[in-house]
């Protein structure tokens, strides 16, 4: 249990680093690449605006908004291809390229003015088009190397984010366990209390159940002596299903886990409520696959057979319908225990796992729950490594199904 509690610990602690990181990382490249796009997008617009190329007089103006600097046209490789649709003349500019031919710069003009894109990227060159009463123009700006430094980044940043990961899992392996020390303390004495309590409560019980029979024996039996050892016997379930509990949280000792016939183990404690079905008038349906082999708890599997079926007995109302059925799928055993209700719980079932969880305290106290039997079946099923949901049906049908698997 402890172990796992320190799993779920560093997997959520490791969960949100991991988030908050690629969030960084993400923001980062993408502000880079929009930045990126943002100026690349300012130089396609001005040399379209001035004809496809940078003007010498026009950098005293720019400067005072500081567009770009004197060294621009210097840095700025790029080249363009004019259209006139009228005369059918094509215009190439290739004073501010050397890596590309006029036929290359040509085709690739034609093959962006086909695409039907007014702007993109395409071989590393990013451009942009401009449409006339004449025809259009084309400029293509060299993009090539601020995509090479943007992916130089991204796999930077990549390597950074991997090896952080790794430093940041080793330290909270390292620390987990002197943060998670406290609760687990605080576990190990609830237990310890719990145990001790209980059989500390043993003893006075018992003298009051033997107190109460010797004063019928002088005075007779009357209500108040019943009442009394009702809530005796009441008292003495609570603690037998406490001990139980914490018994059942705790994890399976090896020499217990043994190889045995779930469907017999099943069937044997499941057969001992048909005579309480017969007596309480209500339809008890069993369907248990045969000769299921398990690996696992056995008294746990007979004890979670047992929680559900007599759950199911107290909240059906008579000539109502209980049903259970064992299946096994793989090397996991299902079992599915349902009921119809005269009256459904109310809220978020999952809560009906939770100790001494009541949905209807009234109701509660006429069937003698405590709300510990669920716990100890979803502990059972925790014990054998699987989970264990409830479902409403219907209004009038409740399901619960159990999954385990061989430990």
């Amino acid at each position: 249990m402890f172990q796992k509690l320190r799993r779920k610990f560093i997997t959520i602690a490791m969960f949100s680093v991991t988030v908050v990181l690629i969030g960084i990382i993400a923001i980062l490249n993408l502000f880079y690449f929009l930045q990126l796009n943002r100026d690349a997008d300012d130089v396609l617009n001005f040399l379209l605006a001035h004809n496809g190329s940078f003007p010498e007089d026009s950098f005293s103006y720019n400067n005072r908004h500081n567009l770009f600097s004197g060294e621009t046209p210097y840095r700025t490789r790029y080249f363009s291809v004019s259209f006139n649709t009228e005369s059918g003349e094509t215009a190439i500019n290739m004073g501010h390229i050397a890596s590309i031919l006029p036929s290359e710069a040509y085709n690739y003009a034609l093959t962006v003015a086909d695409s039907g894109k007014t702007q993109g990227i395409y071989r590393g060159y990013k451009y942009k088009i401009k449409y006339t009463n004449t025809g259009y123009e084309i400029v293509f700006l060299d993009f090539g190397s601020e995509l090479t430094t943007l992916r130089t980044l991204i796999l930077l940043s990549l390597l950074i984010l991997f090896v952080s990961l790794i430093i940041i899992f080793v330290l909270i392996s390292l620390l987990s366990r002197p943060i998670i020390n406290p609760v687990i303390e605080n576990i190990q004495k609830q237990k310890r209390f719990i145990t001790d309590a209980s059989h500390e409560i043993k003893t006075p019980l018992s003298i009051i159940s033997a107190d109460t029979d010797v004063i019928e024996i002088l005075h007779g039996e009357d209500e108040w002596t019943q009442n009394i050892k009702d809530q005796v016997v009441r008292m003495n379930d609570l603690v037998k299903d406490l001990l139980i509990l914490s018994k059942m949280e705790s994890a399976v000792p090896s020499e217990i886990v043994t190889k045995f016939n779930a469907s017999e183990v099943i069937s044997k404690r499941a057969d001992t409520f048909d005579p309480i079905a017969v007596s309480e008038n209500k339809h008890y349906i069993k369907s248990i696959e045969k000769d299921v082999e398990f690996k696992g708890y056995e008294d746990g599997i007979d004890k979670l057979v047992s929680v559900l079926l007599n759950n199911s007995f107290k909240y059906t109302p008579e000539d109502g319908t209980i049903s259970l059925n064992v299946s096994k799928q793989g090397k996991s055993i299902i079992i599915v225990c349902s009921n119809t209700t005269d009256k459904m719980p109310s809220g978020n079932l999952n809560r009906l796992f939770d100790r001494f969880y009541r949905s209807d305290n009234s109701r509660s106290r006429e069937t003698g729950s405590y709300g510990i039997g669920l716990s100890i079946a979803k502990a059972v099923v925790e014990q054998h490594k699987g989970n264990i949901s409830v479902e409403k049906v219907n209004r009038n049908l409740i399901s619960f199904r159990a999954v385990l698997n061989q430990i």
